[in-house]
């Protein structure tokens, strides 16, 4: 098994984050060349909107085991590389396994670690840690929190957003699927933690904008859409450090 920082540290080109948000639906018919990290289940509707990108250069962020359960065999075929916290949430909760105890449990789990494919990270506030990964990544309500840490403390300074939303609604290529699993009563939490991620290191959203190509262009000729994160009283005030009660966690 590989510390994450081991492989996406070396990518050092434009990285795309993915998320399941009403604007996940600005994809359709594009196609990016560059790095992605998608979030959750967020790859498999890609093909059927005709969004296009590089297999080699993608992965997908985990936080719940129960997605791996349900989804795995299709994130296999749809992503390269898998990326999970040490410790992976089970219930919406910490769970009591690490990755290697579960890698001798879950089949998917042991075919990627044999190709070099499951990559971790240790979580903020977790008692049981791996040593090859230096310091923590915290995440606290969602998905896209570990995703921006990773590539945050690999030093990737300006990251593309797709799907990461306010509100609590999915994009129309998840109707089937109910958002908010995790007890939260809207997307908006995320935003206090991504602020706290731009705060410490300097990290820039940029909102793919559907009047511009920017998935096409060159880096270096690539409008600046920065993302405008809402205002301090316009979402709900949260820790940015970890000081976890018993209340659900999840990455939805």
């Amino acid at each position: 098994m590989i510390p994450v920082d081991r492989v996406v540290c070396q990518m050092r080109d434009q990285w795309l984050v993915v998320g399941k948000g009403p604007t996940y639906s600005r994809l359709a018919g594009r196609e990016w060349c560059n790095n992605v990290m998608f979030l959750n289940n967020s790859p498999l509707p890609a093909a059927g909107i005709g969004f296009k990108y590089h297999k080699e250069r993608s992965f997908v962020h985990l936080v719940d085991l129960e997605v791996v359960e349900e989804f795995g065999d299709e994130l296999e075929d749809a992503v390269e590389y898998f990326v999970m916290p040490w410790m992976p949430n089970y219930g919406f909760n910490r769970g009591s396994r690490n990755l290697q105890d579960l890698v001798s449990k879950v089949s998917l789990l042991h075919f990627l670690e044999g190709q070099d494919r499951l990559l971790f990270y240790n979580r903020k506030g977790s008692a049981n840690v791996h040593p090859l990964y230096e310091g923590a990544v915290e995440v606290r309500y969602f998905s896209v929190e570990g995703a921006l840490g990773v590539l945050a403390r690999c030093g990737m300074g300006d990251v593309m957003l797709s799907g990461i939303d306010g509100g609590r609604e999915y994009a129309e290529e998840f109707s089937g699927q109910v958002p908010l699993m995790n007890g939260r009563k809207s997307f908006d939490d995320q935003f206090r933690q991504l602020k706290g991620i731009s705060k410490k290191y300097g990290m820039h959203f940029n909102d793919f904008c559907e009047t511009t190509d920017a998935f096409e262009q060159p880096l270096d000729e690539q409008p600046d859409e920065r993302l405008e994160l809402p205002p301090d009283d316009e979402v709900e005030e949260v820790a940015l450090e970890s000081d976890f009660s018993d209340e659900p966690e999840g990455s939805q």
